[in-house]
């Protein structure tokens, strides 16, 4: 103001500066340090140790492999062992590591020697790491086995229990499942039961079907293991045949337990109908040599069992073209046969009845199936009803019912032909004498009669007008008949 200059406020002491600086570096590298530890392990699947126990106080651990249950993700030279903190999987302490330059596949589950180790600490150290009140370390920790350094690495997990002075792998105990089904009728009910051993093993069962073991299973539900079973009560499918049902075991801790699924075949079957006999039908058999009443049947014309009713048959001929039921062979004519409803893998016998004809067995897939089994029907068989049984041994049967031969069925009459028994002569009309086939030949001679009559009535009308025209002096003779002289007068 007076024209002096304005003094500058004094510099800050090194000492502050320095303490800045050094806050600085110290909230940067917590950053870092908190940014490294904040990376999770990434789970690529369970992992076992040999052996699998020791002391703590090993140092390093007394383990000389470590055996996963699938390959490493990506590509790695060394696996490292790290003991997790206890709540955690951002952090861990390495307890062992593998030699380089052995084998790590990327492809299928490994085992790697833990050669690498020297130098390492005892587990009983690494948990004093984190428990550092100096209470017991007795208890559950997780092990992670990873595919190269850094908690970021994806890795294989395992389960150590502590107890004292020891530690021991924990080992899920293998299971089996067992399934029944009650029921099996089209859009009935039916109750899948999955049975669990060990009886003890917790957690559930989910159940599903399909129509082959290689098609898409669909999903009917899940239901919880009780005292070592688990029940399902759903509805049959509504169409009729054989189906593949599953049920799939997950266990609460898969530490404790291991996962298991069984399959079991039932056949759905179609109810059956109530026979109810049929208006006007006759039970009692028509006299020798005459025809059956209108609306009865003959014992001899009732149908065989339907290949059509049984879903567990299926029938085509050479071109694969699928044949009905009781479809009408020729001898030496092949067709191909599917039947289903076996166990895998079964053996099944080929039968005909009444016949000495002898069929090699055919043998099912792994869906139970036999599929296009060639069958040639034997040459020196008999006109007639057949059956061709394909059955496993104290399992599934399916029958192939067919026939030979001209069908034994009697042509019903014609709508024209008479019922009573006419005699020669009696004075009926033509064709109601009674001879075979006399319908067709009198209906032909009809046909012929009228023809001929209306040709003669065409001929007189024709006639008659002439007569009239050449009576009225309209036209000549020569004119009608084109030898006349055009110039002739046509009117008298």
């Amino acid at each position: 103001m007076n024209g002096q200059a304005t003094p500058r406020s004094p510099l800050r002491s090194p000492v502050s500066l320095l303490m800045c600086c050094a806050l600085l570096l110290g909230a940067l590298a917590s950053v870092l340090a908190f940014a490294g530890r904040a990376s999770a392990f990434t789970s690529a699947g369970k992992f076992t140790l040999s052996p699998a126990s020791g002391s703590i106080t090993d140092a390093p651990m007394a383990i000389t492999s470590a055996t996963t249950d699938s390959p490493c993700p990506s590509a790695a030279t060394i696996m490292y062992m790290w003991l997790l903190k206890p709540g955690s999987t951002t952090a861990g302490l390495q307890l062992a590591k593998s030699s380089a330059g052995d084998t790590i596949s990327t492809t299928a589950p490994f085992t790697v020697p833990m050669t690498g180790s020297t130098g390492n600490p005892s587990l009983e150290t690494r948990l004093r790491g984190y428990i550092t009140d100096g209470s017991s370390l007795d208890g559950r920790y997780t092990l992670a086995l990873a595919c190269g350094a850094g908690t970021s690495a994806a890795a294989f997990m395992a389960t150590v229990q502590v107890s004292g002075t020891t530690w021991s792998l924990v080992q899920a105990q293998p299971t089996t499942t067992a399934l029944t089904a009650d029921g099996g009728t089209t859009g009935a009910a039916l109750t899948l039961t999955a049975a669990l051993t060990p009886s003890g093993a917790a957690g559930t069962v989910a159940f599903s079907y399909a129509t082959s073991a290689d098609a898409t299973r669909t999903s009917l539900g899940t239901a919880t293991v009780t005292d070592g079973k688990a029940v399902l009560t759903t509805t049959a499918p509504a169409t009729a045949g054989s189906y593949l049902y599953y049920a799939t075991f997950t266990p609460t801790s898969t530490d404790a337990y291991s996962p298991s699924e069984a399959s079991q075949r039932v056949v759905i079957t179609a109810p059956s109908p109530s026979p109810s006999p049929s208006a006007g039908t006759s039970t009692s058999p028509s006299p020798s040599g005459s025809a059956s009443p209108s609306g009865s049947s003959s014992p001899s014309d009732s149908p065989s069992a339907s290949a059509s009713t049984n879903p567990d048959l299926t029938v085509t001929d050479e071109d694969g073209n699928t044949l009905g039921a009781d479809p009408n062979l020729t001898a030496g004519e092949k067709v191909k046969i599917t039947a289903r409803g076996y166990d895998a893998g079964a053996k099944v016998g080929v039968t005909l009845a009444d016949s000495d004809a002898k069929f090699g067995d055919a043998t099912a897939g792994t869906d139970g199936t036999v599929t296009d089994y060639s069958f040639t029907v034997p040459k020196d068989i008999a006109d007639g009803d057949h059956v061709l049984t394909f059955a496993q041994a104290g399992g599934n049967s399916v029958d192939f019912p067919f026939t030979t031969g001209a069908s034994s069925g009697s042509p019903s009459p014609s709508a024209g032909d008479t019922s009573g028994s006419g005699t020669s002569g009696s004075g009926s009309s033509a064709g109601s004498s009674g001879g075979s086939g006399s319908g067709a030949m009198a209906s032909t001679g009809a046909r012929i009669g009228a023809y001929g009559a209306g040709a003669v009535a065409l001929l007189c009308a024709g006639a008659a007008l002439v007569v009239h025209v050449r009576r009225k002096g309209l036209l000549t003779f020569a004119d009608v008949f084109g030898g006349g002289n055009s110039d002739t007068p046509k009117h008298l």
